[in-house]
């Protein structure tokens, strides 16, 4: 029994199993003891896409695409080696050193798919199980990367990685970075790599569903959490604010009984104010009455004094008449006496 039988015996049969960068599929006699409804092999080189397609031997659930899969659009020159198991969208560095006898045998253009159109293209069910393999040399990293940022990766709940224990092509991550990154995300490392190559192991992760929920409960709590916090920050300004407010009631209280004070003070003043009109309207009816008394009385004694004054007229009038007579009664004396 090879590696990956061992390694498949008793997962959830796959609905969809997705294997890029296929070679001749080794894989294949495992992949169809799972009965997966389809099987998608990607593979650019076209010489081991006919060795595919003489696997398949028309089975009906098998799909097989010749392309490179790449997340950027200008990675479609294929680097052809020696040996086709190296073939690589991605110039060799130490792999050249690590086998001094490889060598580039020709360049291809190739055929490119972009990684998260190919998965949105499949429709995978999420309420069902699907596997990917990626046997990708130098672009595992990129292709990993962008299903992430994407999204893509979390149609999978077992992924195979093949991926060289050190950078044997530009830009490539070691198998444990790719291990560490996909270990954040819920899948965990499924017993040994398969070692069968040593310089390039497999390594089988599957998706801790149970600890995903988790890390979903795990985030919603701390979002609870920070919209509790948020709350009771809220709840705190919006107490501050009320005391603020009834505070400012309270001295709007203050100063309306205050004000009331004022009024009752001014309303008392009203009063007495219009106590003393009453008082001076009473005194100013009693000296207009005792005014006018005082004219009629003036009045009265004119008219006496204008008889008086008539009868003193008359009675200088009698007593000149009396004097004249006197006067005239003496002179009738003295004239008298003389004869």
């Amino acid at each position: 029994m090879n590696w990956l039988t061992n390694q498949v015996q008793g997962l959830k049969s796959p609905d969809t199993i997705l294997h890029l960068g296929a070679g001749t599929c080794r894989e294949l006699d495992a992949y169809q003891s799972l009965a997966p409804r389809q099987i998608i092999l990607v593979e650019p080189n076209p010489e081991l896409v006919e060795i595919l397609q003489s696997k398949a031997n028309s089975a009906q659930n098998i799909h097989i695409r010749e392309s490179a899969v790449s997340s950027q659009a200008s990675d479609n020159c294929l680097q052809i080696m020696s040996d086709p198991n190296f073939s690589s969208l991605r110039e060799p560095v130490g792999l050249l050193e690590l086998f001094p006898g490889l060598r580039v045998e020709r360049q291809l253009n190739v055929d490119l798919l972009d990684i998260n159109g190919l998965v949105e293209a499949l429709e995978l069910n999420a309420s069902l199980s699907h596997m990917l393999f990626i046997d990708t040399p130098g672009v595992e990293a990129e292709l990993l990367n962008a299903m992430i940022r994407s999204g893509a990766i979390e149609s999978f709940c077992d992924i195979f990685i093949r991926t060289g224990t050190d950078t044997f092509y530009a830009g490539e991550l070691s198998a444990q970075d790719l291990s560490a990154d996909l270990d954040r995300l819920g899948y965990k490392t499924m017993g040994q790599p398969d070692q069968s190559d040593p310089d390039f192991p497999v390594t089988h992760l599957h998706l801790d569903r149970q600890f995903v929920e988790n890390q979903k409960l795990v985030a919603e709590l701390e979002e609870a959490q920070q919209n509790f916090e948020k709350t009771q920050n809220q709840l705190q300004e919006q107490n501050a604010l009320l005391a603020d407010k009834d505070q400012h009631i309270e001295s709007l209280n203050q100063r309306n009984q205050e004000q009331g004070a004022l009024l009752a003070d001014k309303d008392q003043q009203i009063e007495s104010l219009n106590q003393r009109d009453q008082e001076q309207g009473a005194l100013l009816a009693n000296a207009t009455q005792a005014r006018d008394e005082s004219i009629a009385e003036i009045k009265a004694l004119e008219k006496v004094n204008q008889e008086l004054q008539f009868r003193q007229s008359m009675l200088d009038g009698e007593i000149v008449k009396a004097e004249a007579q006197l006067e005239l009664i003496k002179d009738v004396v003295l004239r008298d006496k003389a004869f």
